[in-house]
C-alpha cells in the first residue's frame, strides 16, 4: 500500500483483512460450491467456534481512512 509510505506510518504493523470473518470450514464449502467443486470434508474440531480467532482491520481502517474493496469475502 503506497498510502503507508506516503503517510510515513513507519515500524507499525497493519492487518489487511476483510471485515467479515467466516468460519474457514463455511467459506471453502461456499467457495467450492460456488466453483462446482466437491465440498471439502472437515475434522469436527475445525468448526469449534472457541478456537476462532479474529484477526482486526480497525486500524489500517483508522489511519488511512481505507475501506475495503470486498469486505465481505463472500459476496465476491
Amino acid at each position: 500500500m503506497t498510502q503507508i509510505i506516503a503517510e510515513n506510518h513507519w515500524n507499525e504493523i497493519f492487518n489487511i483483512c476483510s471485515d467479515i470473518h467466516p468460519p474457514k470450514h463455511l467459506f471453502y464449502t461456499f467457495k467450492a460450491q460456488e466453483g462446482n467443486f466437491d465440498v471439502p470434508t472437515f475434522a469436527p474440531d475445525d468448526k469449534k467456534a472457541s478456537d476462532y480467532k479474529i484477526i482486526s482491520n480497525a486500524k489500517v481502517k483508522a489511519a488511512l481512512n481505507y475501506e475495503f474493496k470486498y469486505p465481505d469475502p463472500m459476496a465476491f
